[in-house]
């Protein structure tokens, strides 16, 4: 098995960090041997096909977004959303405490 059939047969099985961690190596790599995009070009995706350039390729593009199923259900938005309004005014308070701190150290 030649090396790239072995590391396209290992892809499905990464998380999304490690394929994160694989996109990056790739564009380092690509940067080192003087292969980045020309001025102007838009880089390739993860799947090796150009981003859309024209309206109607963004079009479709998008569609196919819209069609992608919910990450979550709207039980789980909603409690999520309750999780991130509190945690923000948790947040507020422990920056708030914390400029005092800080503002009691330098007086």
């Amino acid at each position: 098995m030649s090396t790239v059939a072995e590391i396209e047969a290992a892809l499905p099985s990464l998380s999304a960090e490690e394929l994160a961690r694989v996109e990056a190596t790739l564009h380092r790599v690509q940067r080192e041997r003087g292969m980045d995009a020309p001025q102007g070009e838009t880089d390739i995706r993860l799947d090796g096909s150009p981003w859309p350039k024209t309206p109607q390729e963004i079009a479709v593009l998008l569609a196919e977004l819209d069609a992608l199923p919910a990450v979550l259900t709207p039980e789980e938005a909603h409690r999520f959303e309750e999780w991130r309004v509190s945690e923000k005014e948790r947040q507020k308070a422990l920056s708030g405490k914390s400029g005092q701190t800080i503002g009691q150290i330098f007086a």
